[in-house]
């Protein structure tokens, strides 16, 4: 007997376009997917991992259908959810001279070069206005990928600004630097002129909002050296 395949609705079928911070690459993401597969088998995800500059401008320009990233400069023409928080963090080789002491205020950095994100990286306009509190500027380097910034650290005597998530080699420390306001918010960021949503996207929104809570919750309480993922209720 010949069996009839039926027909697939419009919403079990299709692309979704999903951007992300780096951060998100090893667990929240795969594992989201993961879960969506055995839901959406026949739903494909395109995933475009980059800053929040690059991915809040591809959401403009219809490119993408969700992202979880950091709120843009301009946040008019978003709807931005907070999910969790990100937070600065300083690094050097362990054979610095800071790299051995208990508590380092922040203006004790500005006397060493420092390797920083570029000016679309998650964490710039919070790191600008800490340098602005001070006459003395520190000699900054850049470098367009944050998670490339331990790598230049680990063999140049320098200061490297990165995030709590960024993951360290061996000799690279982080180090005790006092500072207020280092909280940077990330969240699911769509457009506002999106006004239908699939149960598709629905769904793996849902995923992801919920693999980001259980990966925080994985963490020891005041733990957050490990993945800089602390989710927080706003």
């Amino acid at each position: 007997m010949l069996r009839i395949r039926p027909k697939l609705c419009k919403e079990e079928i299709g692309t979704l376009r999903i951007g992300g911070l780096e951060s998100l690459t090893k667990e929240v993401l795969p594992r989201s997917l993961l879960r969506f597969m055995e839901h959406k088998p026949n739903v494909s995800c395109h995933f475009v991992i980059g800053n929040t500059a690059s991915l809040s401008h591809a959401l403009l320009q219809n490119q993408l259908d969700f992202a979880i990233c950091g709120e843009p400069a301009d946040p008019a023409s978003y709807h931005f959810e907070p999910l969790y928080q990100e937070r600065i963090s300083f690094i050097a080789g362990n054979n610095h001279p800071l790299a051995a002491k208990d508590e380092i205020a922040f203006e004790e950095l500005l006397d060493y070069p420092i390797m920083a994100g570029g000016a679309t990286c998650l964490y710039h306009s919070q790191l600008s206005k800490h340098f602005s509190r001070y006459t003395d500027t520190p000699f900054l380097h850049t470098v367009s990928q944050i998670s490339a910034i331990a790598g230049f650290v680990r063999q140049i005597p320098c200061i490297g600004a990165v995030l709590e998530s960024t993951p360290l080699p061996p000799n690279v420390v982080r180090l005790q630097v006092t500072l207020k306001d280092a909280a940077i918010p990330v969240g699911l960021l769509q457009s506002r002129n999106v006004e239908y949503q699939s149960s598709s996207k629905k769904l793996l929104m849902q995923y992801v909002t919920e693999e980001l809570e259980s990966h925080s919750n994985k963490k020891s309480p005041g733990d957050s050296s490990k993945d800089g993922c602390v989710l927080r209720q706003f």
